[in-house]
């Protein structure tokens, strides 16, 4: 019986978007990163669409067009941010990159306070009665 926040939801959406490398760290992993811990685990499901040549396209019938089928690509990516460093920043790792990198603290604070709670829109007819 909940309803999401989509405007939390949008936020956080916004905030990933927006995570830039500082720089790169390389390809080994190293314990003061901490990402053995990491501080943030963010999971992203992608489902990207894509058109798929339909069997009468494959024979080149004139209906071709109308046979086009739009079929989906799941991938998870894992996000992990370890440890913050000397310079304020985190280390970061991507499932779908092989390099660890240093990411701004606005990366691990966008995720930081983000809990079941918080993307769970209040109940207006609750409030309204308050």
């Amino acid at each position: 019986d909940e309803t999401l926040d989509a405007a939390q939801m949008a936020n956080i959406l916004r905030n990933a978007a927006s995570i830039r490398m500082v720089e790169p760290l390389g390809l080994e992993a190293r314990d003061e990163y901490g990402l053995d811990a990491p501080t943030v685990t963010v999971e992203v499901l992608h489902r990207e669409a894509l058109e798929v040549e339909s069997a009468a396209e494959a024979e080149g019938s004139d209906e071709a067009a109308a046979e086009t089928e739009i079929e989906y690509v799941e991938r998870t990516y894992t996000l992990a941010i370890g440890a913050q460093q000397d310079g304020g920043e985190y280390a970061l790792k991507s499932s779908a990159n092989d390099y660890y990198v240093l990411a701004r603290q606005t990366a691990a604070d966008a995720f930081a306070d983000v809990s079941h709670e918080t993307l769970i829109a209040a109940d207006e007819s609750a409030a309204d009665s308050e």
